[in-house]
């Protein structure tokens, strides 16, 4: 969860100092989960977009292996403002945390609807936000909120 709450913290950074974009490496074995969390942000137009940036190719060192070479790929996450530079994201913040998971059933959920924003679920079909968790009728770990 910590890899999480360093990308959380580097977006939230970056839409303060009004920055275009932020870039981050990805962690070892967690770019699926952050290309899904990205993409379910990107979905409900928080971001403008993320893309994977690979390293230039270095011709003097052929012995590099592709494991390496993604290593050392980043993300680049477009923030997105409104017409007065105000960042879509007024908060974004962890709520799970490697020492205390937070586990929402589905009554929760919709106990939680009040709550201006949305929250990013994991469960066993993949990642949700908690309107498509409600309509799924399952609950599962909240990993962030987005307001």
């Amino acid at each position: 969860m910590e890899f999480l709450s360093n990308r959380i913290t580097a977006i939230r950074n970056g839409e303060q100092v009004g920055l275009p974009s932020v870039t981050f490496s990805p962690e070892k074995g967690k770019s699926k989960n952050a290309i899904l969390i990205l993409n379910k942000l990107r979905e409900e137009g928080f971001i403008r977009g993320f893309s994977l940036i690979s390293p230039e190719s270095n011709t003097k060192d052929k012995s590099k292996t592709k494991q390496s070479k993604f290593s050392r790929a980043k993300f680049k996450i477009l923030l997105k403002y409104d017409g007065t530079g105000q960042g879509s994201i007024q908060a974004i913040f962890s709520v799970s945390t490697s020492s205390r998971r937070t586990y929402l059933g589905v009554r929760s959920l919709w106990q939680s609807q009040s709550i201006a924003g949305l929250f990013i679920l994991s469960i066993t079909l993949g990642f949700m936000i908690d309107g498509e968790a409600r309509w799924q009728n399952v609950g599962g770990e909240v990993l962030l909120g987005v307001k």
